[in-house]
C-alpha cells in the first residue's frame, strides 16, 4: 500500500524539479512573482486577538509566550509578543492552494519588527518575528511564532520559537456599533 504522505512528497518533488518536461526543449518556468507572496490576505481576520503560545526552545526558563495583536482591515498589525512591542508588521498570505492541499504551512503570516526584549526577565531580545496561523473551526487563531535568529548558537543568537499558539478575538460588537455596523440581534 502506498503511503499518502510519501506519494504527496514525491509528486511535489517531481513538479518542483521539472521532471515532467525536457528542459533542453522548453524554457524554464518563470520565477514566482513577489506580488503573490506580498499580497494581503483576501479573508482578513481583522480585530483584536490575544492568547498564549508555548515556548519550545530549551535555553530559556519561561515556557509561556503571551501574544496580543490588532489586525487592521488594511493588513497592518500592531501588538506585543512577550514583552516586546510589534512594529511595522503586516498580515500576509501564508500558503497557496498546493501547500494547503498537502496540509503544509499555515494560511496566514504576520511578519514584523520587535522593539524591546521578548523575554525581559531573561534578557532575550530579537529584531523580528513571524507569527503563522490558521483559523480553527471555533473561530480562534492557532499556530506558532518564531523570532529572528540563527538555527544554532546560544541564548544571544538563536531563534526563540513557540508552538501551540491559541489566540481568541476580543468582543468586537462595541467597535462595530461605534462604526455604525451593529451586528444583528438574536
Amino acid at each position: 500500500m502506498i503511503n499518502v504522505h510519501s506519494a504527496s512528497a514525491a509528486l511535489v518533488l517531481f513538479l518542483i524539479c521539472g521532471c515532467a518536461r525536457d528542459s533542453s526543449v522548453a524554457p524554464p518556468p518563470p520565477a514566482p512573482s513577489t506580488a503573490t507572496t506580498t499580497q494581503p490576505v483576501a479573508s482578513n481576520p481583522a480585530g483584536e486577538w490575544s492568547g498564549n503560545a508555548t515556548i519550545v526552545v530549551n535555553w530559556v526558563k519561561q515556557r509561556n509566550l503571551p501574544i496580543a495583536v490588532t489586525i487592521a482591515p488594511d493588513g497592518s498589525v500592531t501588538g506585543t509578543v512577550g514583552d516586546a512591542q510589534l512594529v511595522d508588521a503586516r498580515l500576509r498570505a501564508g500558503r497557496g492552494p498546493v501547500l494547503r492541499s498537502l496540509g503544509w504551512a499555515r494560511d496566514y503570516r504576520i511578519h514584523g519588527k520587535l522593539q524591546g526584549d521578548i523575554l525581559k526577565d531573561e534578557q532575550v531580545q530579537r529584531d523580528e518575528v513571524d507569527i503563522v496561523f490558521d483559523r480553527s473551526g471555533d473561530g480562534k487563531l492557532v499556530g506558532g511564532a518564531a523570532s529572528s535568529g540563527s538555527e544554532i548558537g546560544d541564548k544571544g543568537t538563536m531563534k526563540l520559537t513557540a508552538g501551540n499558539m491559541v489566540l481568541t478575538q476580543k468582543d468586537s460588537s462595541a467597535g462595530a456599533a461605534a462604526e455604525g455596523n451593529t451586528p444583528p440581534r438574536k
